[in-house]
């Protein structure tokens, strides 16, 4: 759809929506709905469908396929990992009524107001959210728990509330679905003290994962965060030993720490569930996609998607195997998670050089080029804000150049972690982020600055 309204012809991997402001223009209708709507009704008025489906994505990656289909057929390699299959356990089932108000303009009113408070207490949160993470103290930590608390206490109340609806013959289609949202009070259903529990696992767990060093054997100097050192490691290093220093040092210093929290977590999600008239959290994750058929829809993605997986995994253990030798690399078995560049697996991008086919052929990283240009992080913003108005769409306001944290700072510590800000006052968008000068960090910059570019296009929708 994106291509042919940007008058793109051809195979799909060689077309480029880039400064066309028709292609820009379906993506802004899409996004300023926001949530107001149904995925599949958004979907639909972009695709003229509402079934998800991997077709366009198969087709994009078609050369690909083929060509690695030829190569692993050639090195006469299997195709995934038989004999390590393993299936998660399905989680076992669980699971009232009142007096309800059938008034459609009471609920009107109501959903104003809920609104109109919603705005204040949700920026009063994120704020003081935004001063933990970009400045991670106990006081700081202090002030988020109570602001978080609040938060909670507005939930509960407006929540409440919104189940003494029976809007079952409303006929504003808007009005059904935001009362049907807001009575899934979540974590406020919580009594009180297991609330804040709750909170404060929540907030003990991001500490330890955005404080968390790694020390070598000995030293309690020195030691390496995350950002940048140890995702530096992981990208860069070609030695096996450091690679598995890095990752599983830093799983020690912080999955193992939040091991316990996190199993308490799971509990208090799951009896907030409950509560919430769900089987578990998961079963509620899962109602937000608003549609029954959500694991099948994914199941059918999963196996057309399946073909492409595996025999990209089986050329690049073949590579791998070259490099690190039989001792390391199964070549039938799963691939090392510390050997593909990244610190969770997530993008292979940085071993690229120990895969390409074509040596002589131009380089897809342009990392050296941008480092050669003297790029800064705020040139790799400017140039994704530039790409987006090139679509049309919406410029960066001025709140987001004079608040965000585009850069590491060095006097304090911080959640390294990318991630984009909604403040909930339809001006102030921000972003959170540890630039390094990278290309994998460029196209995470366009990651995050799509976000707010979707914060810009539904900031006059309603909070709920």
């Amino acid at each position: 759809t994106l291509f042919r309204s940007a008058n793109q012809t051809g195979l799909l991997h060689t077309c480029d929506i880039y400064r066309s402001t028709k292609a820009g223009k379906i993506l802004g209708d899409a996004m300023q709905v926001g949530s107001s709507e149904s995925w599949q009704s958004i979907l639909k008025n972009v695709t003229g469908t509402e079934k998800m489906d991997a077709g366009p994505l198969l087709e994009y990656f078609s050369p690909l396929t083929k060509w690695l289909e030829a190569q692993n057929t050639k090195n006469k390699e299997t195709l995934g990992w038989p004999d390590f299959e393993w299936r998660p356990p399905v989680p076992e089932g669980y699971p009232a009524d009142i007096e309800k108000n059938a008034n459609e303009e009471q609920a009107k009113v109501f959903l104003a107001e809920y609104n109109r408070t919603a705005e204040a207490m949700w920026n009063d949160y994120t704020e003081a959210s935004w001063t933990y993470n970009t400045d991670i103290t106990d006081a700081n930590k202090q002030i988020m728990l109570e602001k978080n608390l609040q938060m909670s206490n507005h939930t509960l109340h407006y929540g409440t509330q919104a189940r003494q609806f029976d809007y079952t013959d409303f006929q504003d289609p808007s009005v059904k679905r935001i009362l049907k949202k807001l009575s899934d009070i979540e974590r406020a259903a919580l009594p009180e003290q297991e609330l804040k529990e709750y909170n404060q696992l929540l907030s003990d767990m991001e500490t330890t994962y955005s404080v968390a060093k790694v020390c070598k054997e000995g030293q309690t100097t020195n030691c390496l965060p995350l950002d940048p050192d140890l995702t530096e490691t992981m990208a860069r290093s070609r030695d096996y030993n450091e690679l598995l220093f890095a990752w599983k040092g830093w799983r020690d210093a912080s999955g193992k720490k939040i091991r316990s929290l996190f199993k308490r977590y799971v509990e208090l999600s799951n009896k907030a569930a409950v509560l919430n008239n769900y089987p578990d959290n998961g079963a509620y994750w899962r109602s937000l996609y608003e549609t029954p058929t959500l694991e099948a829809d994914l199941e059918q993605i999963y196996h057309q998607l399946q073909p492409l997986y595996l025999n990209l995994h089986a050329y690049v253990r073949r590579a791998l195997y070259k490099k690190y030798g039989e001792q390391h690399v199964n070549l039938q078995g799963p691939i090392p998670a510390h050997l593909l560049g990244n610190m969770w697996a997530q993008s292979w991008n940085n071993i690229y050089d120990l895969l390409v086919p074509y040596p002589n052929a131009a380089k897809v990283d342009a990392t050296p080029a941008m480092i050669a240009q003297k790029w800064t992080p705020l040139k790799m913003f400017n140039e994704s804000d530039r790409f987006f108005q090139s679509l049309g769409l919406i410029p960066m306001p001025k709140e987001f150049w004079d608040k965000s944290m585009i850069e590491k700072p060095k006097d304090r510590e911080v959640s390294c972690h990318a991630s984009a800000w909604d403040f909930y006052n339809r001006k102030d968008f921000r972003i959170k982020q540890c630039t390094v000068v990278t290309m994998d960090d460029l196209i995470t910059v366009h990651h995050e600055m799509g976000h707010v570019q979707y914060f810009l296009q539904y900031k006059d929708q309603p909070v709920s």
